[in-house]
């Protein structure tokens, strides 16, 4: 029965990643002849890179099958997968090879040995470089992976939190203020205790919903004292945010020059403090 590694895939796949680069990168500064250093520099980076690449593909065979759960992931996942594979199986001919060089009764060949490494590890660049691609697609356009590790609801939340909050913005950007107010209400709806969304939630009433009552009455629900959250200011500006678009300026200038004392060097405040002069 073999050992569950599953959950080492990220820190497996980064030195694989980094190592077999630097292994290659050796391996061609080796040839010049300028740092002699690297020659043995390199082989010891391309073994260690090369089992590092059969544990990642161990490990990533023990933690794929979620990933490939979630709906549209499963193409992204096979390939990925498939590709470190070849990464595999390529850089165990390059492990072949390097240690060829180290026969003593192959060392008038070392030279061409050493140069045939060099040529295929040119492709096994790219390999390298295509998996962690297919990786990061994996990563950051399916997020895949999250909370596999951990088993903490926690986790999957963070997802919903990050997906919700990006298409907001996405939806701001293309100025459809409705989408951008409806996912910043459901972000609000699923996090009722969560200062910070509650925040970006009241600023999205007064810049999407045009709303600025409605907003002041969502940060009246959460009083933040100056000196009990780091998102004190952050609440105090989004009230003067408010109260400057309900006209009134007196007030809003009253709070930013209260958060200009404690945030002297803030060009944010001083240009809003500007405007309502």
């Amino acid at each position: 029965m073999s050992t569950d590694i599953g959950n080492y895939h990220p820190q497996i796949v980064h030195f694989v990643v980094a190592g077999l680069l630097l292994g290659i990168l050796f391996r061609w500064l080796s040839l010049t002849g300028w740092m002699p250093w690297t020659d043995r520099a390199a082989t010891v980076l391309l073994l260690l890179g090369t089992a590092a690449a059969v544990f990642a593909v161990m490990s990533g065979t023990q933690t794929h099958e979620l990933s490939e759960r979630i709906p549209g992931a499963a193409l992204a996942v096979r390939a990925h997968e498939e590709a470190g594979k070849a990464v595999r199986k390529l850089f165990l001919i390059i492990a072949a090879i390097e240690l060829l060089a180290l026969v003593p009764m192959l060392a008038k060949w070392r030279t061409w040995i050493v140069a045939a490494s060099a040529l295929v590890c040119v492709w096994g660049a790219y390999q390298v470089y295509n998996v962690a691609r297919l990786g990061g697609v994996v990563v950051y356009s399916f997020a895949g992976g999250v909370g596999e590790r951990t088993g903490d609801s926690t986790d999957v939340n963070h997802t919903i939190v990050a997906a919700l909050y990006n298409r907001a913005l996405l939806d701001r950007d293309q100025k459809n203020a409705a989408g951008a107010a409806q996912e910043f209400a459901e972000l609000a709806r699923r996090f009722p205790n969560d200062l910070q969304i509650q925040i970006a939630a009241a600023q999205s009433l007064l810049e999407d919903s045009k709303d600025p009552t409605a907003a002041l009455a969502t940060l009246a629900k959460f009083p933040v004292p100056p000196d009990t959250s780091i998102w004190w200011g952050r609440y105090q500006f989004a009230r003067a945010d408010a109260l400057a678009v309900k006209g009134q300026t007196d007030s809003a200038r009253a709070i930013l020059t209260a958060l200009l004392a404690h945030f002297p060097e803030s060009h944010r405040i001083k240009d809003k403090l500007d405007k309502l002069k």
